[in-house]
């Protein structure tokens, strides 16, 4: 079976990026395996080493001319994938050296499968798979590592109004309404730098903020019941910025924006 891997990267070179040192003997040996990089980033230095990086290894390379969110740049491999299957990576992702081999296994032994979700953990935490509220209709997978049988974008799509957060909530919901069979593995488990608490500077963080704001009113008007579920989970990340930065800016965005009536 022919599988595209297509990893997003943002101002890292493909070498320093961790999805790739933890895959890079299988991405360059296994000839089924075809690899596209989405590169959004701001850098020009390191888009050309990336760009070169990508032409030694026989990577197909995809300049999203700055950073276009990861909603554009997965949407973009979509659209250059000729594979079957199709996994969605992002640069800070750790994989086993026998992801795919446990993967192929599971596609060939649950062959009505769309959707393979592997599991996901971060320091003190699994974060996939999870529920983002307790009447979620269905279990949530975050995109990296997960395997996509490349026709199910047929009818679904990464929401391009959303930048950087709920894109896995989005697409799940869409999941979850066309009835596309999908199967939560226990194994392969995949490790992930979280980016969400690795802010340095308040600064960043606020920045960091007002990203994760401006998606969460885009996947309102996509999807206003679930928004309306979800607002105390947004009130909670909003309370744990104000109390790590003491800082009351966080919450007068959240009032500003008008979140709390959501």
């Amino acid at each position: 079976m022919d599988i595209c891997f297509c990893m997003v990267v943002y101002n890292s070179t493909i070498d320093d990026c961790q999805a790739f040192q933890s895959l890079k003997e299988s991405l360059l040996t296994n000839k089924d395996v075809h690899t596209i990089i989405c590169d959004n980033s701001i850098r020009e230095d390191i888009k050309r080493i990336n760009s070169q990086q990508s032409e030694a290894y026989n990577f197909t390379y995809l300049d999203m001319h700055g950073n276009r969110g990861l909603s554009n740049a997965y949407n973009s491999a979509i659209d250059h994938c000729q594979s079957q299957w199709l996994i969605t990576s992002d640069q800070d992702t750790t994989y086993p050296q026998d992801y795919f081999k446990q993967l192929r296994c599971a596609i060939q032994q649950h062959s009505e499968v769309s959707i393979f979700y592997p599991r996901v953990v971060a320091p003190r935490m699994t974060m996939s798979p999870f529920k983002p509220y307790k009447s979620y209709p269905s279990m949530c997978a975050i995109n990296s590592g997960t395997c996509y049988k490349r026709d199910v974008f047929e009818v679904i799509h990464y929401n391009q109004a959303l930048f950087l957060d709920f894109v896995d909530i989005d697409l799940s919901l869409q999941i979850h309404k066309q009835h596309i069979p999908c199967l939560f593995l226990n194994n392969p488990v995949l490790s992930q730098s979280f980016s969400g608490v690795e802010h340095t500077s308040i600064q960043n963080a606020l920045n960091r903020y007002k990203i994760y704001i401006k998606d969460y009113r885009a996947l309102k008007q996509s999807w206003p019941k679930h928004c309306s579920m979800n607002k105390i989970n947004a009130l909670r990340h909003t309370v744990a910025l104000t109390y790590k930065y003491r800082s009351l800016l966080f919450m007068k965005l959240f009032l500003l924006n008008k979140l709390s009536n959501s």
